[in-house]
């Protein structure tokens, strides 16, 4: 007992070894026969499961085989771009153009990779832990095809690791959001290059152009070139005809299909996109009445609402259907050759009364004239900390607002006030003196130019936020009393000022105050 050996005892009561080692003998082979039994279930429960799985391992390496050749194309061209790529900062640049026409073949692939690779992962390791495959699946050799798995499924890996690791790609072809820091320390919201740039610059000389030298050059051509050559038909067939049409600016203006075929013109969206200017709708405006569209603040040459609703390139009427906009200018700049022709065809009319009440009278509803209340002394808006309009002191447009039960619709363009730097303490000590006179003063300013940004004609490349408001409900009354008029006349201030105080922060007005005079 001592050397721990069992002891059976024997028919006559003693101790034998042999019986001893009979009964471990059978002890074993029970062991075994019971082994053998529990592994032949097992083959015999793996044996399909095997045959099921070969097919898939065939048709996966198959795909594999398929998307090993281009993965391997694209290895090395991400390893020789990528340290380009991380050259490029966030700043809001254009995109090269070889990265935005690999990024979209690489994102299908992603996928695929991330698709095959688990399956690939899986079935190995089946195939790995079935001890029996060879024995129970003789006639399919599935030994090399775990090999070209194993060899495949590192590479693959690998090469999908690098593509997601890539994150500039991301970057640069969405929608290219810079960090505040960057966005401070760079005056400009967006650079491009190249031919898009050029086209967009061409776009606003053109603008330029149309309200400072077509007028006056047209005009010197119709009369001094007739001194030289004598002929003077043309600037006699022109003078009839512009004496004939004079008035319709305060009659409509240009019919619909004029100012739509205007308006649509290609060398809008380059204009809108060079600043850019983004037309924000807060509310839906019904076409079942008329509206004044009310505009602040004028800036030098209102780039901000002339693209907005003067143009179709922001998409207006997209936003707002059945409204027909009509911008509202001086009289006295349409009648200037050759540039009035140009002026209405983005539905311009004049700001006189006449044409107001014309407009506001229609019985074609959904029209809606959009008047710069301030006018020209909001052009003068050279202070830092803050924002002044012009509104106290009018009334005629709340009068007519309210003889015509016309809706006042606010509006203001955040950003329009920087497009220029004006001379501060120049502009200053002039406007104390002659606004006291004539009821405005001019205003000394300078833009950039093509290749600086210190000194030029051309406005900053700043955004330009027009956001329409909420429509102010106006009961008609035909004849309104001091009262009625100052009563709306609060109303539309309250929600003009509701309007920049709700907006302000989004479009970096944040620290301006908005000051009404």
């Amino acid at each position: 007992m001592g050397n721990g050996q069992f002891v059976v005892k024997s028919e006559n009561g003693g101790k034998s070894y042999a019986d001893k080692t009979t009964t471990d003998h059978h002890t074993i082979a029970g062991i075994i026969t019971s082994n053998i039994e529990k592994i032949t279930l097992k083959t015999d429960k793996t044996t399909p499961v095997i045959e099921k799985t070969t097919p898939v391992i065939e048709k996966t390496m198959m795909k594999i085989e398929k998307t090993t050749p281009k993965i391997e194309k694209i290895t090395p061209i991400i390893e020789k771009t990528t340290p380009e790529i991380e050259k490029i900062t966030p700043a809001k640049e254009k995109t090269p153009p070889f990265i935005e026409k690999m990024t979209p073949g690489i994102e299908k692939i992603i996928p695929k990779v991330e698709k095959i690779t688990p399956t690939i992962q899986k079935t190995s390791s089946k195939v790995r832990n079935t001890p029996v495959i060879e024995k129970t699946t003789s006639d399919r050799e599935t030994t090399p095809v775990i090999e070209k798995v194993e060899k495949i499924t590192p590479s693959i890996q690998k090469t999908s690791s690098k593509v997601r690791n890539t994150p500039v790609i991301e970057k640069t072809t969405s929608d290219r959001e810079t960090t505040p820091a960057i966005e401070k320390s760079t005056p400009e919201v967006k650079k491009t290059t190249g031919l898009k740039s050029l086209k967009e610059v061409i776009a606003v000389l053109f603008f330029l152009s149309v309200f400072l030298v077509v007028g006056p050059a047209a005009l010197i051509i119709l009369f001094y070139v007739p001194f030289v050559t004598g002929n003077w038909y043309l600037t006699l067939i022109y003078c009839i005809y512009w004496l004939w049409d004079l008035r319709i600016c305060a009659k409509g203006g240009r019919p619909d299909w004029y100012v739509y075929s205007m308006r649509n013109w290609s060398i809008w969206s380059y204009f809108i996109s060079y600043f850019p200017i983004k037309l924000i709708k807060t509310a839906d405006i019904p076409p079942n009445k008329n509206y004044i569209f009310c505009s602040h603040p004028h800036g030098v040459l209102c780039f901000g609402i002339f693209g907005a609703m003067g143009t179709e390139g922001a998409g207006f009427s997209a936003l707002f259907p059945g409204i027909r906009p009509r911008l509202l200018s001086l009289e006295g700049n349409f009648w200037m050759p050759a540039f009035r022709e140009l002026f209405m065809g983005s539905g311009a009319c004049a700001s006189s009364k006449k044409s107001l009440k014309h407009l506001l009278s229609s019985t074609r509803v959904g029209t809606a004239p959009v008047l710069v209340v301030g006018g020209v002394p909001e052009i003068a808006n050279f202070y830092k900390d803050k924002v002044v309009l012009v509104i106290k002191k009018r009334k005629g447009f709340i009068k007519l607002a309210l003889e015509h039960g016309a809706d006042l619709v606010p509006c203001f363009s955040f950003g329009e006030t920087d497009l220029f730097s004006q001379f501060t303490h120049l502009n200053s000590a002039i406007q104390d003196r002659l606004t006291k006179f004539i009821g405005f003063s001019p205003v000394f300013f300078t833009g950039r130019g093509f290749k600086q940004n210190q000194f030029g004609i051309l406005p900053h490349r700043r955004e330009i936020n027009v956001v329409v408001g909420k429509p102010i409900r106006v009961n008609k009354i035909v004849e309104p009393t001091v009262l009625d008029v100052e009563c709306l006349q609060n109303e539309y201030i309250a929600s003009m000022l509701q309007l920049y105080q709700d907006h302000k922060e989004e479009y970096g007005y944040g620290d301006k105050e908005l000051v009404i005079v």
